[in-house]
């Protein structure tokens, strides 16, 4: 027997910003530290034709290429919004290293052209040997290489924020160190609105460049502004827009039951319990202002982990980010808004039990936020506004023993979602 109860009749960017005049003398190392970066070539020879020289990047371009940093491509472009490779971010983190201590290739490159810069980074332990080096590099990648690239005291930090500050990464990840250690030096900030660094996401060259000249000069690091804490009222006036209720009918029209899901994208993309569409023809949703809307369509779902995507007529939605459930931690506040027994747009306060509670050999979040039938589906949302799960069910015989999806069970179902959209 199951030993909790479904509701079946329930439910980017980094912000690369100049900061001019900040400097830093701690981050001078004893060998010359961030002096041994210096102009070597003039940017206009680059003749790159394709950086507006208005842009947000266009300095850092310029800056990278003086310095020696980064190339352009071929044809005389640089590619600001092309996707930097797993080689090329190699060769950047080895660059930085290589340029740091005064050290050389020790031969050409030749065929592939990037297999000196990789071989000479696995000796210099700025990089392991990697899979796929032709294949677009993540972000996590590009923050654990440039991590690796140089001493810790150049990455002496300008803020203190606390570990878990940035919403989507997690300190005991594999790259997590890397990047709360840039995130502090000012090479990485949160995005303004969401504060999210999305690891997973692909990084263009024009980021890349901007992280690379602040790595190699402290006149360019910033702040980062942490995600703000909002209170069970103001979760409640900006997030309960994108919250909905579902209603499912079957071939003859007879209702099924009843569940909640809640907006992931404006323009009618939405996540749910997969058990909450179970031997459905027909789907209704009402949402919080109290309008209906057609379920068009079935997106994407994963019977593994009990979670769907579905598209909703319309556009111009409020909707919730998605972030890492790794980020929470025990006694965190968390709030579910729900359709609880028909009750629409209801809220719940809680805490997080156990961010990871393995049930059935699923990874839960286990939470205390009342949920109740018609809670299917609703999003488990943290102190920032995020959306860190997906409520699913009840201990049978608990008392406030709840369970949520981990909010990361999406990302795969939408990838193109989760891609920055701004650096």
């Amino acid at each position: 027997m199951k030993i909790f109860t479904c509701f079946l009749t329930a439910a980017a960017a980094l912000l690369l910003t100049c900061v001019p005049g900040f400097r830093n003398d701690a981050l001078a190392a004893p060998d010359g530290g961030t002096k041994a970066f210096a102009p070597t070539r003039v940017y206009e020879e680059a003749g790159f034709t394709d950086v507006d020289p208005e842009a947000w990047y266009a300095q850092y371009v310029k800056t990278a290429y003086e310095y020696g940093l980064m190339d352009g491509r071929p044809g005389g472009v640089f590619d600001p919004g092309g996707e930097l490779t797993v080689a090329e971010a190699v060769k950047l983190a080895a660059t930085l290293h290589m340029i740091y201590h005064g050290k050389s290739l020790g031969f050409e490159p030749a065929t592939p052209w990037y297999g000196a810069y990789t071989d000479a980074a696995i000796r210099w332990g700025v990089a392991e040997p990697l899979v796929s080096y032709t294949a677009p590099a993540a972000r996590a990648l590009l923050a654990e290489l440039v991590g690796n690239a140089l001493p810790p005291d150049v990455y002496a930090p300008i803020s203190a924020e606390d570990d878990c500050s940035i919403p989507d990464v997690s300190p005991d990840e594999r790259f997590g160190q890397s990047v709360y250690m840039l995130y502090r030096a000012g090479m990485l900030t949160g995005d303004p609105e969401y504060a999210l660094f999305r690891p997973d996401a692909t990084v263009t060259r024009a980021q890349a460049a901007a992280v690379a000249v602040r790595a190699a000069v402290p006149e360019y690091r910033v702040r980062p502004s942490p995600p703000e804490q909002f209170s069970a009222d103001e979760i409640y006036s900006l997030r309960s827009g994108a919250v909905m209720q579902l209603d499912t009918y079957d071939a003859i029209g007879t209702h099924i039951r009843t569940g909640s899901a809640f907006f992931i994208s404006s323009s009618g993309l939405a996540a749910t319990s997969l058990h909450v569409l179970e031997y459905s023809e027909h789907v209704t949703a009402t949402l919080a202002d109290g309008s209906q809307r057609e379920m068009v369509e079935v997106v994407a779902y994963d019977a593994g982990t009990d979670v769907a995507v579905i598209r909703v007529e319309g556009e111009g939605y409020d909707c919730l980010k998605l972030t890492r459930s790794g980020t929470l931690k025990p006694g965190a506040s968390v709030f579910v808004i729900s359709n609880h027994l028909g009750f629409s747009n209801s809220i719940t306060q809680g805490v997080v039990s156990q961010p990871s509670r393995a049930v059935e050999g699923q990874d839960l979040v286990q939470f205390t936020a009342h949920i109740s039938f018609g809670s299917g589906g609703a999003p488990l949302i943290d102190s920032h506004g995020f959306a860190v799960g997906i409520a699913s069910g009840s201990f049978a015989s608990g008392q406030s023993l709840n369970l949520a999806i981990p909010a990361e069970a999406v990302f795969p179902l939408v990838p193109k979602l989760y891609t920055p959209v701004a650096a």
